[in-house]
């Protein structure tokens, strides 16, 4: 047992989808293990209306103190700003009530305020890159390349980047190809004081136990037989994800096996995901919407999952969360490859990774994808929760 406090910093929030799957989690799993959590994090304020009390509930059992703050929403550049200033002042506080051992930041954003509460206080500091923030903002064009504010808030991010790498006690990478990108460009040494982590999943929500029973059920909620070939693809359709690609990979699917239906398991607005659909196929794909404790059951009544996403520079640091979770599921996937998928995918029994965009492509991965039987891929170690919670525990108790 180990009796650390841990101040954890997160500019995304716990009541956020990815805080469901990928920070909760964890920090449950750490906090058995004997360490003391103590979260800032910031919430959207109709998402906290929603979810706060029963969460913050969830967290007391676990002794887990909670700082949140407000994301907002108002001006560009002031509202993040507001923010920064509210994250300082919860670090101040929470170093000053809970004297916290290791400081550990998730991203890019919370590491501004963990560095200078690292070195103020002189307390280790974990930079989670969790991928190559300023670089994401330029590919996804949440930042206009052409203006020259943004070119600047770019550079500033990059020089914070060797910062964060340099004087960090830890470095955490979802891929080993990050930080090989990161020395190459920042030119230092960190593979001695790196990990790599993967956007790992919880085997005890993610399971084929019931993998029966579920697809029994469901399918007969969805009125499509046992004989259908059901595709899904679990998560948000925006930004960094191909559907109008992935529709054409379901359209060729269609021509092998024309009974086939795609699920798309996702809270995004149906009318986003009109756009995508053309009409000869809208018959045949299926918009749920499913709460992260659902999405295992939806996940067992299918055959194959699907995952495509756009390979710009900044994908070198990605790990699509849908890897573990649909391999704990059994299901065989095709996705294109992205980071470390290249070896993952080489190593392990997963699926089919293409090559290209193109018909013949699809068609032989498709070929390929429904001769893999549902239900017969395992999920790699690495990918499982336990393995990030060892990796983690292991950091934190080499901290002084």
């Amino acid at each position: 047992m180990n009796n650390k406090t841990v101040l954890y910093i997160s500019y995304d929030g716990l009541t956020d989808p990815l805080g469901q799957s990928q920070i909760l989690p964890y920090i449950f799993e750490l906090s058995r293990a004997g360490f003391r959590f103590v979260v800032i994090s910031f919430e959207k304020p109709e998402r906290y209306e929603k979810k706060g009390k029963e969460l913050r509930e969830e967290l007391g059992k676990y002794n887990i103190v909670w700082l949140c703050g407000k994301f907002r929403s108002g001006i560009p550049g002031f509202s993040k700003m507001a923010d920064l200033r509210e994250m300082k002042r919860l670090g101040r506080k929470a170093y000053h009530d809970y004297k916290p051992a290791v400081i550990h930041c998730r991203s890019y954003v919370a590491s501004l305020t963990g560095l200078l509460l690292s070195e103020k206080y002189q307390v280790p500091f974990i930079f989670d890159m969790r991928g190559l923030w300023a670089d994401e903002r330029f590919d996804a064009g949440i930042w206009n390349r052409s203006n020259p504010l943004r070119r600047i808030q770019y550079r500033y991010f990059i020089k914070k980047e060797k910062d964060f790498l340099v004087r960090s006690a830890h470095v955490v990478s979802l891929t080993h190809k990050a930080i090989e990108i990161l020395e190459t460009r920042h030119r230092v040494n960190i593979k001695s004081k790196s990990s790599v982590v993967r956007t790992c999943t919880d085997t005890v929500f993610f399971n084929t136990a019931n993998r029966a029973l579920n697809r029994k059920e469901i399918r007969q909620r969805l009125g499509i037989s046992e004989e259908t070939f059901l595709l899904v693809y679990s998560g948000s359709t925006g930004t960094w994800y191909m559907m109008k690609e992935m529709l054409q990979f379901f359209s060729v699917l269609l021509k092998i096996k024309p009974d086939s239906r795609f699920l798309l398991l996702t809270q995004s607005a149906p009318d986003e995901i009109a756009r995508w659909v053309s009409s000869g196929i809208r018959d045949k794909v299926i918009v749920q919407a499913a709460f992260y404790s659902e999405v295992c059951k939806w996940l067992n009544a299918c055959d194959a999952g699907i995952y495509f996403i756009h390979p710009w520079f900044s994908k070198n640091a990605s790990t699509a969360t849908k890897t573990g979770e649909m391999a704990a599921c059994g299901l065989p996937v095709v996705a294109n490859p992205i980071g470390d998928m290249e070896a993952v995918f080489a190593q392990y029994r997963l699926g089919i990774l293409i090559s290209d965009f193109s018909e013949t492509t699809y068609e032989t991965a498709a070929r390929e994808l429904i001769k893999i039987k549902p239900g017969s891929i395992s999920i790699p170690a690495e990918y499982e929760l336990e393995s990030a919670v060892k990796t983690y525990y292991d950091i934190y108790c080499r901290q002084p």
